[in-house]
């Protein structure tokens, strides 16, 4: 996982999520986490975010200044094609 941010934007990289590899980090085995799971029974919102915490997509983008809680992916976004082109990794080659 790799992230790039500006004071406006952030983009995330997971190259490793193919929807079943579970994501797994240290703030994961504390109370708020578990405490998130287990509303997530109760909450389809709380489900959802359990959900890409665990398995994440393979690109997140947010605009924090209209976003400051990343709720909202844009990477689908056609009118951000550009701003995301240029946190996008790019390869020698390509």
């Amino acid at each position: 996982m790799r992230a790039f941010q500006t004071r406006r934007y952030i983009y995330i990289w997971n190259p490793w999520s193919d929807g079943k590899t579970v994501f797994k980090n240290e703030p994961q085995a504390g109370l708020t986490f578990k405490a998130m799971q287990e509303a997530a029974k109760n909450d389809p919102a709380i489900a959802a975010r359990v959900k890409l915490f665990l398995y994440r997509v393979p690109e997140e983008f947010y605009d924090v200044e209209a976003d400051p809680n990343a709720l909202k992916n844009l990477i689908d976004d056609p009118s951000l094609k550009d701003q995301i082109a240029h946190f996008r990794p790019s390869y020698p080659g390509e």
